[in-house]
């Protein structure tokens, strides 16, 4: 009954929402929020061509999937965490999807569909899901934070279906959310990781610091049972990163160990412990687990 509903809508906390009827309504939303309700079922959100914003769908554990129409404004956020998203969650009609996304806790959710950006992002979030196979946000040109000032952390850890990552090409900045594995700057242990290229983030710069807590810049790739071959690989793309990007790609913690195969200095093609030598010396200062 509401035509030229838009702006704000806030419906957070209101247990007793199980959905939310609409009509079409073509007016610019600046946030929509149903976060900690009991949302059942899907959410349409069909009837919103200028959506943007803050979308906020967090801590709807009957919520089983949303459903969007395209929308060339501006998404700031985008949360649904904690729900029960299932199969694929499609985003491809956002073409200026940035800021802040977390889709993470959502057991069931398969995979996630993304079109091209060139948003910046703050965080990027997709732990803890059921992601199968291979991710893709490849299609992101400008991954990462804007600045030293306003940088990104990147979760894709606990998906043990997740078998690879497409990475984009970017120059954007990354640092730790705190000074632990599973708040580091880049996060993708406890999947089922084969070799994934990072040469890609060749023109990132990781920095020290933190936002809960201070440290180098993490990333971890353990446990993800690669073979010695896919370590060795990996290895060496870190080691091409760091040395054609000194500034970007030095004093990182790293750990691929875990349940990956230890590296050697032929698997694959690659001298893995060759790179480790390399990247823990000077100028690089690289910490390594494995």
């Amino acid at each position: 009954m509401f035509p030229n509903l838009g702006g704000s809508l806030d419906l957070n906390s209101i247990y007793y929402i199980k959905g939310v009827a609409q009509t079409y309504s073509s007016q610019n939303f600046t946030n929509y929020s149903v976060v900690s309700c009991n949302l059942i079922g899907n959410l349409d959100l069909t009837m919103f061509p200028n959506l943007g914003g803050n979308i906020q769908l967090s801590f709807n554990s009957n919520l089983t999937g949303v459903t969007h129409t395209a929308s060339t404004k501006n998404i700031n956020t985008y949360v649904a965490q904690s729900c029960n998203l299932r199969g694929n969650l499609n985003l491809s009609m956002f073409p200026n999807l940035g800021g802040s996304f977390a889709v993470d806790g959502n057991f069931n959710l398969t995979g996630i569909t993304h079109t091209a950006s060139t948003r910046n992002f703050n965080s990027y979030q997709v732990d803890a899901n059921n992601l199968t196979g291979t991710h893709d946000i490849s299609m992101f040109d400008n991954f990462g934070g804007a600045s030293s000032s306003s940088t990104c952390y990147a979760w894709f850890y606990s998906n043990t279906n997740l078998t690879n990552i497409l990475l984009p090409n970017t120059t954007g900045y990354f640092m730790n959310f705190g000074n632990s594995e599973n708040n580091g700057a880049i996060g993708m242990h406890f999947c089922n990781l084969n070799y994934v290229d990072f040469r890609p983030l060749s023109g990132a710069t990781f920095l020290q610091g933190g936002i809960i807590s201070s440290g180098n810049p993490r990333i971890s790739l353990r446990s993800n049972n690669m073979s010695a071959g896919d370590v060795n690989h990996i290895l060496d793309d870190f080691l091409y990163n760091a040395t054609s990007n000194p500034t970007g790609w030095s004093n990182i913690n790293l750990n691929i160990g875990g349940t990956n195969s230890d590296p050697d200095s032929s698997s694959g093609g690659y001298n893995g412990l060759a790179a480790i030598a390399t990247l823990t010396g000077s100028p690089y200062n690289w910490t390594i687990t494995y």
